[in-house]
């Protein structure tokens, strides 16, 4: 009778959280795992110049710009049917995505529309119990999806040079394909439908916040222009080591940090850790030991990353509005996301006009400051 009762604690409780953990990993994984791969596609196959690869990756995460759109949909049609959908639907177009050849930027947008239709579903689910039950589900999730991304950024450099950029894309559909089935394990936490109208009106609340995702999301990139660099002296096993590193990094980060605190302190260190990788970049560009000041500038804008990312999406939840979680939270993170399309545009258009990796780099250094002014 003892074990029954165990076993019913389990099926009930732990392993519906254990598919949402899942859900994240593979979320974290997916991107990560492909991404290396089609970057040495784009730039070996196909020619692309720096520029030209920050303005690929900035129309593939376009998508994550209009997540409201999503969750009206999953908040009105249910959760797990649009998981389990955007799911299947995103192992379709990596199965198929050496079908696109020079189109290698239209596959990886579809791909990527559909993790995200998938994600916003996901996390409606997450915000919805993290407003009774506090953030540790949330951090836990963000846990998950770093760790997948750290598995996957571990992997990624050995699999193109073993396996090569249509064997990754395939291996790289195994997951959603999983996850399509394995949501349903999930019962659904019970929904009441809010107006569209208290949705948006719940930005309101969150102003301060997104101000703050604005400055910080809108700074120019640094990462898709530098491979340029990275990958004139380093393997892909090298670039995957010091992603590793970075996703590593960002894994403890985002486990500690469901036990502390400090909205501002984490903001302004955010901050400060951009700025040095900034510094760091230009000074490999300069000729430092690129392998290991690559795997310092990892870590560090890892850390930075999910300083600025954990306290801004967990406030957000908390100030989501019941009923439309899909819809209030998903207009906060889209706004995060569509200013960072902003600064990836603006790393196309500054390195093109530019013309200089080294000046470009020192243009980061010198305005990355700016978001200090309104946290």
């Amino acid at each position: 009778m003892f074990i029954t009762g165990r076993y019913l604690i389990y099926v009930h409780h732990v392993a519906p959280m254990q598919t949402l953990y899942f859900a994240y990993a593979m979320y974290g994984f997916t991107f990560a795992f492909i991404g290396l791969s089609a970057q040495y596609e784009m730039v070996n196959t196909f020619d692309y110049s720096a520029a030209d690869l920050a303005f690929a990756w900035s129309c593939v995460s376009a998508p994550w710009g209009f997540k409201p759109l999503y969750g009206y949909v999953s908040d009105r049609v249910g959760r797990r049917l649009c998981i389990s959908v955007g799911a299947f639907c995103a192992g379709i177009c990596l199965a198929y995505m050496p079908l696109f050849g020079d189109k290698i930027v239209i596959g990886l947008t579809l791909a990527s529309f559909f993790i995200c239709f998938a994600d916003v579903a996901s996390d409606s689910i997450v915000v919805t119990i993290t407003k009774t039950h506090g953030r540790q589900l949330q951090s836990t999730c963000w846990t998950s999806r770093s760790f997948g991304s750290m598995i996957a950024t571990g992997l990624s450099g050995a699999a193109y040079q073993y396996l090569h950029y249509n064997s990754v894309m395939r291996i790289a559909s195994v997951g959603p394909f999983i996850l399509s089935l394995m949501i349903w394990n999930l019962e659904e936490p019970e929904r009441t439908v809010a107006s569209l109208w208290n949705s948006v009106k719940s930005l309101h609340k969150m102003k301060h916040i997104v101000l703050i995702a604005i400055f910080m999301e809108a700074m120019p990139e640094i990462d898709n222009a530098f491979f340029q660099i990275l990958q004139t002296k380093l393997s892909p096993i090298q670039i995957s080591l010091t992603s590793v590193c970075g996703a590593f990094a960002g894994c403890v980060v985002s486990f500690i940090y469901q036990y502390t605190g400090g909205f501002r302190k984490c903001l302004y260190l955010s901050v400060i850790l951009n700025i040095v990788c900034a510094i760091i970049a230009f000074a490999i560009y300069l000729g430092a030991p690129m392998l290991g000041f690559e795997i310092v500038r990892s870590a560090l804008g890892a850390t930075g990353s999910m300083l600025f990312v954990l306290p801004v999406v967990i406030e957000a939840a908390k100030l989501s509005c019941d009923g439309s979680e899909g819809v209030s939270y998903a207009l906060f993170v889209s706004i995060m996301n569509l200013s960072g399309v902003i600064g990836e545009y603006l790393e196309s258009y500054c390195v093109r006009s530019i013309d200089d990796m080294g000046l470009y780099l020192v243009l980061c250094a010198v305005v990355m400051w700016l978001p200090l002014l309104v946290i």
